[in-house]
């Protein structure tokens, strides 16, 4: 479980503050889904209803914020 934590931390980071563009941010996104697939086999929905939101909404945030100069908390 701490390696998963780390997993999505550090994605959720790179994907939040790296310099990233968007085709790189989905190949990272899957990477991440086959790490957490090694894991967790046969999780491919628990996956896709938990972490790929989070990872998109990460993405969101960061379009806002330089795209637009809003502040994301």
């Amino acid at each position: 479980m701490v390696q998963l934590r780390r997993l999505v931390d550090a994605t959720c980071y790179d994907l939040r503050f790296g310099d990233l563009s968007l085709a790189e941010a989905f190949e990272l996104i899957e990477r991440t889904r086959s790490q957490v697939l090694s894991y967790f086999p046969g999780k491919d929905e628990t996956f896709e209803l938990l972490l790929r939101p989070r990872f998109v909404r990460m993405l969101s945030d960061r379009a806002l914020e330089e795209w637009i100069h809003v502040p994301v908390n």
